[in-house]
């Protein structure tokens, strides 16, 4: 069975199997045919062979004309760690049902090659930010891959979220048709779905945590909460060759008739039925979701949930549960209540529950390409808290207590089993091996080493560790296993910060960098600036003000709003998000960059500490800018997204550092001015323009993969960013230095970039030329 419950905009789903009604049919018997050669299913079969078993199927097909899935699975695709949501997937041969959204859930889908081209349907449980922080982006990657339409099942006024988005709101692409709540059941092939709505009044923000009056905000005075009741559709349960052996039961096309639940007579007058010769019927899980503790007591208290407590072994299978995954916060488990109403359901019950934990590292090539760079500077490439504290327990079935983690499995159609196969638990020793066990690896690194220790010995020393730069997203449009969207922690020293874009997942990747220091990280935030209205740059933003105000803890008086920065349509998305998620409004000072006045750049220098705040037109969509700003005599440059900006050079003349987009490889040219970005080369030549004393390249096209094309680099102040990398005034001497060792590290990744470039100029040749034919055509 399955269930799962919500708060807060959270739910549960059951699932249920129904018993079928028999009748009698007569069947000749014959002799017992060896079990490896009965219906094929471990031998294969012929193509002759199998035209008849389709034939035999056609009398069930009859019967059942819409056939329930044979296979169904639940995949944990967020184990709700800081910055992303508790998710699942229930899997089934045809299609794909997600609940919740939250920020990064797209990459998960990349990193663990899911199709998520077979998602139709998705089911929220509430409309808190942590469950809805995703789906933009899922729809800007299902409109990529030609998806035409996704369900939306879920509270009111979710659905207006994708409309913020104003290419999603024009486009012709996936199309999100929302389900409303009064519509009632919902049931497609494989299951039927119940709606049961939660309601509770809302808490009211207290004024005085803020540093200035909270604005007054038009939201809903309910949240509201929706369980799901799931009940899976009966498919043909499958023939036990063994019990056929052991009743010496002869192969015959009425046997499948068997499956549907009919009853068959053979020639001896036995009477054989569903449950003499075919596997039994499955349990199916329960999902459980409880966020707040607000709903603790419709949950302890409902009467549809009561029915399933107190089971034994003489239950109907129908009113039992197999297993109830625990979509809830740890804090809220541990509560005794919460743990009483866990035990009523006997220890016949298994439960997944969740444990809070600070890193959600998805992937083993992610931090392996971080262990790597570690070995060549510590100190620009840290490594990651994952990498370094003991890895959790692994999930077990010795108990019915299990541990969810990303990508376990649940399978419970045909079979009932738990599949840790797809788990990841990063190991820096066997990572790091890899590397040491390469001999010209090895000696780049030791080359690298001795040139900054020489270019050491010859400078004077630099103790400078602020500015530090924190790299956190350095990829361009999409994200993918090695690259996350635009951001840039700013750390002007240890109690002020500032971010410069975030885009979606960004929270997570600032979680997966400090581990348990993210909260103090979070509260040094000031500001954040965000350059333009692309969903990479900016889909971040509400994750990053949420988890700032709970890093703050329940000790409000005293937290400042957060300073935003960005371009005026930015304002009609935090309305939005206002008056239907969270009071966005009541934790930031929001400065549109736009209509800003030489005062308001005056008052955001003096709020940021910063001696001057710059933002400066660039060429890239409306409204888009740069930004220059100075700090204790020190000057950074932020390109944003911009083709080369003589603006920008104008602004950012004899900066320290220039951080610069290089979307585009060379040769590129052309693509880059349709798009609007800027190549490698273009991108250094501005730095050189500007006099900029050091050039970090970064936004890079995901196409290519774990680096971009930098062999071609070979000016002496220009190095490229990787996730997680961190700069600082005192590292600048050496960055340079570092692509010498990264052409050995990455000569494979290199050498694939060059295919796909190859590959991509030959397509484009191919296409000019038919358009060129096709112009001499029409000419003639």
């Amino acid at each position: 069975m399955g269930l799962k419950l919500g708060t807060s905009g959270e739910s549960f789903v059951l699932c249920k199997f129904h018993k079928i009604q028999t009748r009698t049919y007569s069947l000749k018997s014959g002799k017992v045919i060896p079990s490896e050669t009965w219906y094929g299913e471990q031998k294969k079969k012929t193509k002759s062979s199998k035209v008849k078993e389709d034939q035999k199927i056609s009398q069930t097909d009859d019967i059942i004309s819409q056939k329930a899935s044979d296979s169904i699975d639940v995949h944990i695709v967020g184990k709700g760690s800081k910055g992303f949501s508790r998710a699942v997937v229930i899997n089934t041969t045809s299609t794909r049902y997600l609940f919740n959204c939250g920020e990064g859930i797209q990459r998960f889908f990349m990193v663990d090659k899911l199709k998520i081209a077979k998602i139709e349907h998705l089911f929220l449980t509430s409309n808190s930010w942590s469950n809805i922080g995703g789906l933009i982006g899922l729809l800007f990657m299902l409109e990529n891959i030609g998806v035409p339409k996704i369900t939306l099942h879920g509270p009111p006024n979710v659905e207006g979220i994708s409309s913020m988005c104003k290419h999603l709101g024009q486009s012709d692409g996936t199309k999100l048709e929302k389900r409303l709540l009064t519509e009632g059941n919902y049931e497609d092939n494989n299951f039927k779905f119940q709606y049961v709505p939660f309601f509770r009044k809302k808490e009211k923000t207290d004024e005085a945590a803020f540093a200035s009056k909270k604005p007054k905000l038009d939201s809903l005075p309910v949240e509201v909460s929706v369980a799901y009741i799931c009940t899976p559709k009966p498919s043909i349960r499958r023939i036990d060759i063994q019990k056929c052996i052991e009743l010496d039961i002869a192969p015959g096309p009425c046997l499948n008739l068997v499956k549907t639940g009919e009853s068959v007579t053979l020639e001896d007058g036995r009477v054989i039925n569903s449950e003499d010769i075919l596997k039994p019927l499955v349990q199916s899980p329960s999902f459980i979701k409880c966020s707040h503790s607000g709903f603790l007591t419709p949950l302890i208290n409902n009467e549809g949930l009561k029915k399933y407590q107190n089971t034994d072994e003489n239950t109907p299978v129908e009113m039992t549960v197999d297993l109830i995954i625990h979509l809830t916060p740890e804090h809220i488990v541990k509560l005794p209540e919460y743990q009483q109403w866990i035990n009523s359901f006997g220890a016949n019950v298994k439960h997944m529950i969740f444990e809070d934990t600070f890193s959600n590292v998805m992937d083993d090539e992610g931090s392996k390409i971080q262990s790597h760079l570690n070995l060549l500077h510590p100190e620009l490439f840290p490594l990651l808290p994952a990498l370094t504290t003991p890895t959790s327990t692994l999930p077990d079935m010795t108990s019915n207590i299990i541990t969810g983690e990303n990508n376990l499995k649940y399978h419970y159609k045909p079979y009932t089993q738990l599949s840790r196969e797809l788990i990841t638990q990063p190991n820096l020793e066997d990572f790091q091996s890899e590397i040491t066990r390469n001999p010209e690896i090895t000696e780049a690194i030791d080359n690298f080493k001795q040139e900054v220790a020489k270019l050491k010995s010859e400078i004077p020393k630099d103790d400078r560790v602020y500015p530090e730069i924190v790299f956190l997203g350095t990829g361009a449009s999409t994200s993918s296993k090695f690259r996350n969207f635009s951001g840039i922690l700013l750390r002007l020293d240890d109690s002020k910060s500032i971010m410069l874009d975030c885009g979606e997942a960004t929270i997570s990747q600032l979680y997966d960098h400090y581990g348990e220091k993210t909260d103090s990280i979070l509260r040094t935030l000031n500001g954040v600036f965000i350059s333009h209205m692309h969903a990479d740059h900016h889909l971040g933003l509400c994750g990053i003000i949420q988890a700032r105000l709970d890093a703050f803890g329940k000790e409000k008086k005293d937290i400042p709003r957060l300073i935003v920065a960005a371009p005026s349509s930015m304002k009609r998305w935090i309305n939005y998000i206002d008056g239907r998620i969270y009071p966005v409004s009541a934790a930031i000072k929001f400065f549109p960059l736009q209509r800003l006045k030489l005062e308001d750049k005056l008052n955001i220098a003096k709020l940021l500490n910063l001696d001057d705040f710059n933002p400066v037109d660039v060429n890239h969509c409306l409204g888009a800018k740069g930004l220059c700003l100075k700090y204790n005599g020190f000057k950074l440059v932020y390109s944003g997204d911009t083709m080369p900006c003589n603006n920008l050079v104008r602004h950012g003349k004899d900066c320290d550092i220039l951080i610069h987009e290089a979307t585009f490889d060379e040769g590129m040219e052309k693509e880059a001015k349709f798009k609007m970005h800027s190549t490698t080369t273009q991108a250094i030549e501005i730095g050189q323009k500007m006099k900029a004393k050091q050039i970090i390249l970064t936004h890079f096209s995901q196409r290519f993969k774990k680096v971009p094309n930098f062999t071609n680099i070979h000016t002496s102040n220009v190095s490229i960013a990787f996730d997680h990398m961190t700069v600082r005034p005192c590292d600048y001497p050496y960055l340079s230095l570092l692509l010498k060792p990264l052409a050995v590290m990455f000569e494979d990744a290199i050498k694939i970039n060059n295919i796909i470039k190859m590959k991509r100029t030959q397509k484009d040749a191919l296409k000019l030329e038919s358009e060129a034919a096709q112009v001499k055509s029409h000419s003639s």
